[in-house]
């Protein structure tokens, strides 16, 4: 009898592992098509998210196309416009010699926008331009330097700039190098011979 026992228990192990191996393999085809379900899921968001990203990218190009046609419009406008008249603002015409009072230095400003400030010992040109209502920026591009020596002269380029304020009721003043208005008085006509 134990043999039988024995037997049948030998079978009911060989039916118990067979079992657990039937669940296994049940386990992980399960596992495989849940597996499958949620990546075919993970697609179909992808592709959702894709079609999205497409429609936002050509809703965007399209806004950019007509953004750059009328960047193109309106900056052809402002280039035609600037070209008539570069600020809103009446272009301020010096025409003159300014100096400080009682002093022997001034500045000469001609109708053609060309400034030269004259010292006693240099002077400095370039060219003036309406930067505002009232205002004046002076851009010096050459200095020019009378040596102790006869006849020596030093001429180099220089970028300075300055501003001069023009009221409205005519007078004008320099701007100095710390912010304060120096007013100017007309002295005569521009000299030709500070250009030179």
């Amino acid at each position: 009898m134990e043999e039988k026992k024995g037997k049948k228990i030998s079978i009911s192990v060989i039916l118990l592992i067979l079992a657990i191996i039937a669940l296994v393999v049940m386990g992980m085809f399960i596992y495989k098509l849940e597996i499958q379900a949620e990546v075919d899921d993970l697609n179909n968001t992808v592709s959702d998210l894709q079609r999205k990203i497409d429609k936002i990218s050509e809703t965007l190009s399209t806004n950019n196309s007509n953004s750059i046609q009328e960047n193109t419009t309106n900056s052809s406008t402002e280039i035609s416009n600037s070209a008539v008249k570069e600020n809103n603002y009446d272009d301020i015409v010096l025409d003159g010699y300014y100096t400080f009072p009682a002093t022997d230095i001034g500045w000469d400003f001609t109708k053609d926008g060309r400034v030269a400030f004259v010292g006693s010992v240099s002077s400095i040109q370039g060219t003036y331009k309406t930067t505002g209502k009232n205002s004046v920026e002076a851009h010096y591009t050459k200095k020019t330097v009378w040596e102790d020596e006869p006849g020596k002269i030093t001429v180099s380029d220089i970028d300075n700039y300055e501003t001069i304020i023009v009221e409205d009721d005519g007078s004008v003043f320099r701007i100095n190098e710390n912010g304060q208005r120096e007013k100017l008085q007309r002295y005569g006509d521009a000299r030709e011979e500070s250009f030179e």
